[in-house]
């Protein structure tokens, strides 16, 4: 093969690559490192670049630190692209795993900066790996100024790295949820959803940062009802199945935990989250999500605590909605 073909061929294929790949979502991960990526059926997509002429990594951590980490090191040399799938042991330096999930598409270098493209399965089965799934994560990056990152001395260990919590793989685009509705007459509160055949799944948006509550009632009082009482605290999720007792009181928690949050986001005065049930849990406690008119009661509260007799873990706002989530099929 000539020079000029060859250098045809390798201008060619990274032009194609870039129109070829496309990426929906992008985030700026600090200290000029940029994040894009996209998802589609078993995979993920990432193009990472840093203000480097050596290695990047780009991982995943369930808690934000480095041991059980997963993460990829990539970047370009004298012999081509490159990349290694490691993994972040209880001490020390990153690992090489055993069963390397990480492809790398292409790498490119200019005077300033690197940009590699990976891509690996959400789901790798490798007890190394983490699993991308739905909702909030952690997001680790780092890079070196060299491209050998396994060895002692300069250039091995990271010029910069960070942390950053966010969501690779969303529940859904809003696109989905097809029905919505002010729960308030301040519309304050919104709620938005949709439903399959067997759950239904709601984005619920409420103004503060303590516990919100969601729930539904056959006759619109607390007595016999079900929610779910969820929020964010201390970069954690939670979610708590509860039902009022039919002596009244507070609300008391179900054994049978129903409700899932997908996933949650905290504004300076709101709490978005997304929850998912079962429309019939088989659950005594819960209330069926039939077709037809249903009952939805809403809470909130200023704190993330709401269990105790102190006042401050009481709601601020309560409300009711008769309303119809599913729709009754037509009889003609």
């Amino acid at each position: 093969m000539s020079f000029r073909l060859a250098t045809f061929l390798l201008i060619f294929s990274r032009v194609f690559l870039s129109f070829a790949l496309e990426f929906k979502y992008s985030e700026n991960l600090g200290s000029d490192v940029a994040l894009s990526w996209n998802f589609a059926n078993e995979s993920i997509t990432i193009k990472v670049s840093a203000p480097t002429k050596g290695w990047i990594s780009i991982g995943i951590s369930p808690d934000g630190g480095f041991p059980g980490s997963d993460a990829s090191i990539g970047g370009l040399n004298g012999s081509g692209k490159y990349v290694e799938d490691v993994y972040g042991p209880e001490t020390g330096g990153p690992k090489p795993d055993e069963s390397q999930d990480v492809e790398i598409l292409s790498a490119e270098e200019n005077d300033t900066s690197t940009t590699i493209i990976v891509q690996r399965k959400l789901k790798t089965g490798d007890q190394n790996d983490i699993d991308i799934q739905r909702g909030n994560l952690y997001v680790l990056w780092a890079y070196g100024s060299s491209d050998v990152w396994g060895r002692p001395g300069p250039g091995s260990r990271p010029n910069q790295r960070g942390v950053k919590e966010m969501v690779l793989v969303p529940d859904t685009d809003d696109v989905n949820f097809i029905h919505t509705t002010m729960l308030d007459e301040e519309k304050k509160i919104s709620l938005k959803w949709y439903y399959t055949d067997e759950d239904i799944t709601f984005k619920f948006l409420a103004p503060t940062t303590g516990w919100t509550a969601l729930g539904f009632s056959r006759d619109g009082k607390f007595p016999g009802s079900d929610a779910c009482i969820a929020g964010r605290k201390d970069n954690m999720n939670y979610v708590e199945d509860v039902y009022g007792p039919e002596e009244n009181g507070p609300p008391r928690v179900d054994e049978s935990q129903d409700y899932e949050v997908l996933s949650a986001k905290q504004g300076s005065d709101s709490t978005t989250l997304v929850i998912r049930r079962k429309l019939l849990t088989g659950d005594a406690h819960d209330v069926d999500i039939k077709a037809g008119k249903i009952f939805v009661t809403w809470a909130f509260g200023n704190i993330d605590e709401w269990k105790g007799p102190d006042p401050s873990t009481n709601p601020v706002e309560t409300g009711v909605k008769e309303m119809v989530l599913i729709p009754e099929e037509s009889s003609e």
